[in-house]
């Protein structure tokens, strides 16, 4: 049986109180959900500790995700990145400027990731998904990129991404397409199915999650609706991508997930990592 670890603490977009400069400020990610397991990596450190809910993650951070498994990190009020299972990720840049610009980087090494970008905040977010073969960046969309080790393939199912291949080569995927590309990038004429799903179950966590966030149900309803017009998902199939929300509900219902981990306190470098072991 999974387990599920949930918080409903965010990183709070405080722009408006940074002091004025022209400086990047740095931000520190944090994991808002854990569905199954996975681990995390201080900047620096090689040891691999259990990943918890609540974990900051200053740049350099690895989280590794284990089979069936999908960590949820949210980098500002908005902005969000779901690893899915048998996914590698290092957290990038961090940052905010005087003028409130969040700039956010994922370096995804190998696997898949789910972006969820608040669109009403379009104008204040610079995000992007680094892969070896390019960037996939946008600011209020919903997207997959995957990465195998050969070929990046970016599906987008709400918005525009902008993919930028280390060729140079660039290619804008509206929502409904993706691109597939290695040395360049080249056009594809739908969106994937599984990223269409993959989608659907991170946007129905995100909503048991944050009931209130208008944005994200609003997101979900339109995920669901490009799957039915584009014909790449039965009622069926979407319908079993959300059920993991009912699993979240459940956690947050119970309050005991919690209350089951013990905890342990490991020393990496100068850093004490406080980690949770289910028992």
């Amino acid at each position: 049986m999974k387990t599920i670890r949930i918080t409903l603490s965010i990183i709070a977009a405080a722009v408006g109180a940074l002091v004025a400069s022209a400086q990047q400020a740095p931000v520190e990610a944090v994991i808002s959900i854990i569905e199954g397991s996975a681990t995390f990596t201080a900047p620096g450190s090689t040891l691999a500790v259990p990943a918890v809910v609540g974990q900051k993650l200053p740049e350099g951070s690895t989280v590794i995700t284990g089979e069936a498994s999908t960590v949820i990190i949210t980098s500002f009020e908005g902005i969000q990145t779901s690893l899915n299972a048998k996914t590698s990720a290092v957290i990038g840049t961090h940052s905010v400027n005087a003028e409130g610009v969040r700039t956010v980087v994922i370096d995804l090494k190998i696997g898949s990731a789910v972006s969820v970008l608040d669109p009403s905040k379009r104008k204040i977010n610079n995000y992007g998904v680094r892969t070896p073969k390019g960037v996939a960046a946008a600011r209020g969309t919903v997207y997959t990129t995957t990465y195998d080790g050969v070929t990046v393939t970016v599906d987008t199912v709400a918005g525009t991404v902008v993919f930028s291949s280390v060729g140079g080569a660039s290619v804008t995927v509206p929502s409904g397409t993706g691109t597939n590309g290695s040395n360049g990038v080249s056009a594809l004429s739908s969106a994937n199915k599984t990223s269409v799903l993959d989608a659907v179950k991170v946007l129905a966590i995100l909503k048991a999650a944050f009931p209130d966030d208008s944005a994200i149900a609003t997101q979900l309803t339109g995920v669901e609706q490009l799957a039915k017009d584009k014909n790449v998902a039965t009622d069926a199939e979407i319908t079993a991508a959300k059920e993991a929300a009912s699993d979240v509900k459940e956690a947050q219902a119970s309050g005991d997930t919690e209350k089951k981990d013990e905890t342990v306190t490991v020393k990496v470098g100068t850093l004490d990592i406080t980690v949770s072991v289910s028992r």
